[in-house]
């Protein structure tokens, strides 16, 4: 089953790979489909009916995940203005990319791989 906080970070990671910063609002991603189903998930999975703080409570919630892996979020989130920012905007574009690919049954090998490639390059 897939998990709302992680969907919200891959729409984050596709977004902030293509402009490193720019303002996400609930408008933006309403009229695609996909994204506002995540924002719907997110809101239920952070039991909150507001977006604002349910993307609030999402980013630290994803802040204290990379903590735990003894890393850095990759972005930062400004509340006040909305604005999301890409720090580690190459983390970002490779997980842009591996989403896109680790679900095709045809591609599963290359996410791994991918994957591994990534990994060793961090350690």
């Amino acid at each position: 089953m897939p998990n709302p906080l992680f969907d919200f970070f891959e729409v984050i990671a596709d977004e902030l790979s293509a402009e490193p910063s720019r303002v996400i609002t609930r408008e933006e991603l309403g009229t695609r489909d996909k994204e506002s189903l995540v924002l719907e998930n997110l809101k239920r999975y952070m039991k909150t009916g507001i977006t604002e703080d349910a993307i609030q409570k999402a980013t630290e919630a994803l802040r204290e995940h990379f903590i735990e892996k003894n890393a850095g979020l990759p972005f930062s989130y400004d509340a006040a203005s909305g604005r999301f920012s890409a720090v580690d905007r190459d983390f970002l574009t490779f997980i842009k990319e591996m989403s896109s690919i680790r679900s095709l049954g045809k591609r599963a090998r290359d996410f791994e791989c991918n994957v591994a490639t990534w990994l060793a390059k961090r350690v």
